[in-house]
């Protein structure tokens, strides 16, 4: 849903009502975001 409206995580989420702004900024924490896959660095998980 989101690449096919090119809309973002909190714009998708606003829109549908599951969350509201504060409630979405305090739930939302970006910094796991920037590496999905700490553990393949390391050999330990394998992506599919």
């Amino acid at each position: 849903m989101l690449h096919t409206e090119r809309t973002t995580l909190k714009q998708s989420a606003l829109r549908l009502g599951f969350v509201g702004a504060d409630e979405f900024e305090r739930l939302a924490d970006p910094k796991p975001m920037r590496n999905p896959y700490p553990l393949k660095k390391k050999g330990i998980l394998r992506r599919c």
